[in-house]
């Protein structure tokens, strides 16, 4: 059961949240002191408040990629809290109170709801007025809608919208998206063609601001992998990281896989993630006689130390920055995508193989070629590894998120004109 801090007692919007949940950062995790404001930051009574609000702790792209950013200190110059429409599934507040932040759900649900989303705006309004920040930052659809309206009838100085994606699920929220684009005084984009896009796309103001916020780093190192890593030549493993939800559209690889197996490959598959499709994938499986073939293996951190696969493959719709992509590119796997959404910034033809549409016969196609010729495959990740240390190197991110934080903590950016 959760249980309410000293803090939230004293705070009567929170104490009537008795079924929400609230994670205070710890002073130390595992002996260390917990992350400290960057040096030359101001005091935390001198600090402006940022409050980031999410749908919920669950473990996509976009919440990883928050974070990437509370472990990356991003959030040091300010007085920072992050609040999730619902608890979600993941866990992940825990995470982030090790890295510093105040995290907290105004549900304990694992799935949100029209009802939550309906039931989170007088209460965000409420701990808006209370805490008045002086900059909220707003991620993903459901949580970008219910927050810009909270906004605009509570007068924050600067409202965020980061956006991680070129669609949007359902029509309906690109409708609201429109309309409510004026309160958004600064676009953040998780790559440059996810900016371009969202920009086009869901706002009316095509000059809106923006930073393009990279979510994840990499070292110089190489990565470590098993041992057991199969041949290409005699054996086809094939990894799928992601949300199990419609938009990854993970029915692509079964068909695949289905395929391949039907036509005498040795193929089976790895799916890394949670999500509310997974008992359909599994009965998907079983029907198309392969379920001893597809092994469903939950949310794994740090996929490719846990997985012999020898290839990747992406099947979502669409996509923004598509961190499990650079994942494997980084790792040494041959990448199997979509050219589309963030993709384009950085998938090519001499780092990737790339699908010109997503139906399964295709995939299937593209996955012979990778097995028929091992060593072009070999080609490809080496020209995948240093395209990853080119854009996306550990101290060139930390910089670029060093610079916009601190532009971000400037009275003046992101305020309606």
């Amino acid at each position: 059961m959760s249980t309410i801090s000293s803090r939230s007692e004293a705070d009567p919007l929170l104490a009537s949240l008795h079924r929400g949940t609230r994670v205070q950062a710890p002073a130390s995790v595992d002996g260390k002191p917990a992350p400290r404001a960057r040096e030359g930051s101001a005091g935390s009574a001198q600090q402006r408040r940022l409050l980031y609000f999410l749908n919920a702790f669950d473990r996509g792209g976009a919440e990883l990629g928050l974070l990437f950013l509370a472990r990356n200190s991003f959030f040091a110059p300010f007085d920072a809290r992050v609040v999730a429409i619902c608890r979600g599934e993941g866990g992940l507040e825990r995470e982030l109170a090790a890295s510093g932040l105040r995290a907290e759900a105004l549900f304990p649900s694992d799935r949100m709801t029209w009802r939550h989303m309906a039931a989170a705006l007088p209460r965000l309004i409420g701990l808006l007025r209370r805490e008045r920040p002086a900059v909220l930052v707003l991620s993903l659809p459901q949580a970008n809608i219910v927050g810009r309206l909270a906004a605009c009838l509570t007068g924050v100085p600067v409202v965020v919208s980061f956006e991680h994606n070129t669609r949007l699920s359902r029509r309906l929220f690109e409708l609201l998206y429109l309309l409510l684009s004026p309160r958004v005084g600064l676009i953040f984009a998780d790559c440059p063609r996810t900016a371009e896009v969202s920009r086009k796309r869901f706002y009316l103001r095509r000059r809106v601001p923006h930073f393009v916020v990279p979510l994840c780093s990499f070292s110089r190192q190489p990565a470590r992998r098993p041992a057991n890593v199969p041949s290409l030549r005699s054996d086809l493993r094939v990894a799928s990281v992601g949300r199990l939800t419609r938009t990854k559209n993970h029915r692509c690889l079964i068909e695949a896989v289905a395929l391949l197996h039907r036509q005498g490959l040795a193929v089976s598959a790895e799916i890394f993630g949670d999500g509310p499709l997974r008992h359909e994938l599994e009965r998907l499986a079983a029907a198309r006689g392969v379920a001893e073939l597809v092994d469903f293996r939950g949310f794994v951190a740090r996929w490719w130390e846990h997985s012999n696969a020898n290839v990747s493959v992406v099947t979502s719709l669409h996509e923004g920055l598509c961190i499990v992509a650079l994942e494997a590119m980084w790792a040494g796997i041959p990448v199997i995508a979509p050219s589309s959404g963030g993709i384009v910034d950085y998938g090519t033809d001499a780092n990737m193989f790339l699908l010109p549409d997503l139906e399964h016969e295709t995939l299937a196609g593209r996955l012979r070629d990778v097995m028929a010729d091992p060593e072009e495959a070999a080609r490809h990740t080496e020209a995948a590894r240093r395209t990853v240390a080119e854009m996306f190197s550990e101290d060139l991110v930390a910089e670029k998120l060093r610079d916009i934080s601190d532009q971000l903590s400037a009275d003046s950016i992101g305020r309606p004109r």
